[in-house]
């Protein structure tokens, strides 16, 4: 299916180095506790009773402000966003997006994992960061990019989320 987290969170267990620090959906830490467990996550919902921590995860997840002072406190070094507003807030996934610091390293139509360029290997960014393709749920964005631009991340999207590559290349071919 596309847009699963679980997609993005098998993803991260087979790219992520062992002990990357992760900005995770507080609702989804489980699938990446299962997948990605060499993965230090934010926070989990199985661990994280203090009320305080919620509220630390959810200002981070809604201000810019307090995004930055967490990467900059605790260099997060990837961002696991989810197309469920309950799960990231659509501010931050917006920033991210925009922010040329951050890269996109998966997407697959619902999920996201972004890489913090200065902080990650440049083999992993060599690998995985998607040049064209943006998370972004509307695609009309690709209707003007020539067919050969695409060719990089449609092999990636094929690989790491297939479902969703079969949806740009439907759009692509006017189906």
């Amino acid at each position: 299916a596309v847009g699963g987290t679980a997609g993005a969170a098998r993803f991260a267990g087979r790219a992520l180095p062992p002990g990357s620090r992760v900005f995770n959906p507080y609702n989804e830490a489980q699938l990446l506790m299962w997948f990605a467990p060499q993965a230090r996550l934010f926070i989990t919902p199985h661990w994280s009773w203090d009320f305080a921590l919620f509220d630390r995860w959810r200002a981070v997840s809604t201000s810019a402000r307090e995004f930055e002072r967490a990467v900059r406190d605790l260099d997060i070094q990837f961002v696991l966003a989810n197309r469920d507003p309950a799960s990231t807030a659509p501010g931050l996934w917006a920033y991210l997006d925009g922010d040329p610091r951050w890269a996109p390293i998966y997407f697959d139509g619902g999920s996201a994992l972004f890489a913090r360029r200065d902080a990650v290997p440049p083999s992993l960014l060599a690998e995985h960061a998607l040049e064209v393709v943006r998370p972004r749920f509307d695609l009309a964005y690709l209707d003007g990019v020539p067919r050969d631009a695409l060719d990089r991340d449609l092999a990636r999207l094929r690989r790491d989320a297939p479902a969703f590559a079969a949806i740009i290349e439907a759009r692509r071919a006017g189906r």
